[in-house]
């Protein structure tokens, strides 16, 4: 019967009284489904309902210690999932969590999962990989179009193209590479805008020229290796350190060029469909895959990860928006592109829900303002590139920039 007597029998066989406190001690500790055992049979507790409390009744303070720990269970188990749900303000600090990833935190924060590389572009040194997070460290949260939070730091106006000093250092830059540079953009793009800023800002700075032109590939050779320009941007930097697994145009740029400090960190990230991603679970299952990276792009992630012409297949696409538009049509397997672009490229095309971002894989990559080392004047250019970047990181000016130029989509 249901009386004081009563016992539960756990699946391991061991009987425990049923009274108030101990029967359900014991059901804690054996972490096993409890039953409620009487004379005709055994019902698992979790299973049992009204009607079967009905004959005979339960003594009252029973019933309502059965329904607190029903209550306690449900809780416990509904806890994650409220935690997850919870939104991040933007323009606030979020402390890193154990278990956070960037995609939580921008799906939390701007309901896009996709939009993470926002967040780290406004936290530059802080984190050192996009798949693991430290614990306990300070993350800012910028908001995005329309939430952005009001200008907080007067940004004083660009010296004007056409100044009356004559140039003394002519800067090469390229087009079409969205939010870094692009005639459409508001000062050119992120990247233009910090490259005059960063001049202006400082020691002695000089007086420049800034030109513009859509074919990457002509950029470093010819028109800065043979002196036509001083310097040039935005160039990735690869890890000089690997030669030994660097193509030939990523070993050109370890010789030949000097590299400013970074202008920014960029998480290049690599994406598949979604039916793919129990296929492609380490780098070892992208070879033999077909691999798009837009045309001119750099390949130096690539090859040190050892995914070379002879291991993959590459397919060189003219745009990111074609690349995606490929792979969700079946005709690549990957697509390997900088977060920022991605991210844009799946809303704008409204891809999302199939494409899946494989961020296990993902670099952090960054850009640079580069010159030849046989320029003697390319280390002062530099500094005085380095020492400007330093003054607005310090002033507050450059999360100021690049909240007017990551607006997201």
């Amino acid at each position: 019967m249901y009386g004081i007597g009563s016992l539960l029998l756990n699946d391991n066989g061991r009987r425990a009284r049923r009274d108030a406190y101990y029967g359900y001690t014991a059901h804690l500790w054996n972490r096993r489904e409890p039953y409620w055992f009487n004379s005709v049979n055994a019902v698992p507790v979790t299973a049992i309902t009204a009607g079967m409390l009905d004959r005979p009744v339960p003594q009252p303070r029973r019933l309502i210690m059965l329904l607190a720990f029903r209550l306690i269970l449900v809780t416990a188990t509904l806890i994650p999932q409220i935690l997850a749900a919870q939104q991040i303000p933007c323009d606030s600090y979020y402390i890193v969590q154990r278990g956070d990833t960037l995609s939580k935190i921008a799906a939390a924060a701007y309901g896009r999962a996709t939009a993470y590389q926002t967040i780290f572009s406004f936290n530059p040194g802080v984190l050192s990989n996009p798949d693991q997070l430290p614990v306990g460290v300070r993350l800012y949260i910028p908001c995005l179009g329309s939430d952005r939070q009001p200008p907080k730091i007067a940004l004083e106006p660009l010296q004007k193209a056409g100044s009356e000093k004559q140039p003394t250092v002519k800067i090469l830059t390229g087009a079409e590479y969205e939010p870094y540079v692009d005639s459409k953009l508001p000062e050119g793009g992120f990247s233009v805008e910090l490259v005059k800023r960063a001049f202006e800002a400082s020691d002695n700075p000089p007086a420049y020229r800034i030109d513009a032109i859509s074919d990457w590939g002509a950029q470093l050779q010819p028109l800065i290796s043979e002196g036509c320009y001083q310097l040039g941007f935005p160039w990735y930097k690869p890890d000089c350190t690997q030669q030994a697994k660097l193509g030939k145009s990523s070993l050109w740029r370890c010789e030949n060029l000097h590299f400013s400090e970074a202008m920014h960190e960029v998480v290049i990230s690599f994406y598949t469909r979604p039916e793919l991603l129990d296929v492609v679970k380490t780098v070892d299952n992208l070879r033999g895959k077909r691999i798009c990276r837009p045309r001119g792009y750099f390949t130096h992630d690539l090859e040190a990860k050892g995914l070379t012409p002879t291991t993959m297949t590459r397919v060189e696409a003219e745009s990111p928006e074609d690349c995606f538009e490929m792979l969700v049509n079946g005709d690549v397997d990957v697509v390997t592109v900088n977060a920022e672009t991605a991210d844009r490229v799946q809303t704008k095309l409204r891809i999302s829900s199939r494409v899946a971002d494989m961020i296990q894989f993902a670099t952090i990559e960054t850009l640079h303002v580069v010159g030849m080392k046989t320029d003697p004047n390319t280390r002062a250019n530099l500094l005085r590139i380095d020492q400007g970047l330093s003054k607005l990181k310090e002033n507050g000016q450059y999360r100021q920039i690049a909240a007017k130029h990551l607006k997201g989509p």
